[in-house]
């Protein structure tokens, strides 16, 4: 419910003072509380009643408010908003507090799913996706691809798999490769070539025909009963796939809908598909291995929180076609000294490069129109487009 509110990603983790530039928090705030640490407590069954838990949501929200005690300030006015959203949604309702360790995340013997490879490409992916939910073969009697056993315990576990922060391997990445290919409506350098490589020979579609793809949320038993839907054979060019466990180049394909962060945490470069219009919010939330991030002409939002905790990106360079900035999308970057920003940004959000240590000069573009609170630290130098 809270994190679902549209600021309730402020409060999903435990406050660092450094990363957000707030100095001297825990000499204000003596008892800090936040939704993990709320979640940790339900799990191991701290709460003696309902009130104890809504003592500790409310304590979330009064530190905040504590420590931004200017009550125009955005931070204050947030937890004002979501300490009112919490009374309304409480009242006539049954609240019942329950650990969410079984709430559909990796079962016993999942985490090793294909845990050794790394899949650069994402046709290359939704092409083993597709052929493994299609394929007949059992007990690694494939001959397309040695990887078929494999992708189908995946299958299984993403059918029952509801957890939005999944660390089994290719979980996430699956969902996000599929999300992309149900809605994608072309052309498209992804998902043309699966396309024409499944048609069936007499087929005159020239869309993209998603009615027999699997769907995540849909019961294993699917794979079996699609495999029985005629259709043209195609052979996997497995030898030309790149699979290793190298620092590949990952493709950016929006975020799954649902999902707090849309990319694995391991990745190091980053290169944003040209379908794509907008960096989704927390898209590359805490990627601390990111280092390179190529962003495509035709975006035009950096979302809120996309890149904030990227710890190891140096520059960035928006394209002409951005025209805003989300709220602390860059927050935390601390090794970020260059970024270059396009003539025709309009908005920059608050805390936008907040705590972004090495960036110590910035050309702001004659188009901005807006800049946030506490958009940049105190120490950087603004010069004039």
């Amino acid at each position: 419910m809270l994190k679902n509110h549209q600021y309730g990603w402020v409060y999903d983790d435990p406050v660092d003072p450094i990363l957000l530039g707030m100095p001297g928090y825990f000499d204000i705030i003596t008892n800090p509380m936040d939704f993990s640490t709320i979640q940790d407590k339900i799990n191991a069954g701290t709460y003696q009643s309902v009130d104890d838990f809504k003592d500790d949501v409310y304590l979330t929200f009064r530190n905040t408010m504590e420590y931004y005690t200017d009550e125009d300030a955005q931070p204050h006015i947030m937890a004002r908003e979501m300490m009112t959203y919490f009374d309304t949604a409480c009242q006539g309702i049954d609240i019942t507090i329950s650990s969410s360790s079984n709430g559909g995340g990796a079962h016993d013997g999942d985490s090793t799913i294909i845990s050794h490879l790394t899949i650069d490409s994402p046709t290359d992916h939704l092409l083993l996706l597709r052929h493994s939910s299609k394929c007949k073969t059992v007990d690694g009697q494939c001959t397309v691809t040695p990887y078929c056993d494999e992708m189908k315990k995946l299958w299984k576990h993403m059918s029952c798999c509801k957890d939005t922060e999944c660390q089994v391997p290719h979980c996430l990445s699956s969902k996000n490769v599929l999300s992309h290919y149900r809605r994608c409506k072309g052309p498209c350098s992804m998902c043309d070539p699966v396309m024409e490589i499944t048609r069936p020979e007499n087929s005159t579609d020239n869309g993209h025909s998603r009615n027999n793809d699997n769907k995540c949320e849909e019961s294993s038993n699917n794979e079996e009963e699609e495999s029985n839907n005629e259709e043209t054979d195609y052979e996997l060019d497995v030898e030309s796939m790149t699979i290793n466990t190298s620092d590949a180049v990952y493709e950016y394909l929006g975020r799954f809908k649902g999902l707090r962060d849309g990319v694995p945490k391991d990745v190091v470069s980053v290169r944003v598909h040209p379908s794509i219009a907008e960096v989704e919010d927390f898209s590359f939330r805490h990627c601390k291995h990111l280092k390179e991030v190529v962003l495509n002409e035709g975006i035009t939002k950096i979302g809120d929180q996309a890149f904030i905790g990227c710890t190891s990106l140096e520059s960035i360079t928006l394209p002409s076609t951005v025209t805003e900035i989300g709220v602390f999308a860059f927050t935390g970057c601390k090794n970020l000294r260059n970024v270059s920003l396009n003539e025709g940004l309009k908005v920059i959000g608050n805390m936008a490069f907040a705590n972004c240590k090495s960036l110590e000069i910035i050309e702001i573009p004659s188009t901005v129109a807006e800049i946030g609170k506490k958009s940049f630290m105190k120490h950087v130098i603004f010069v004039s487009a």
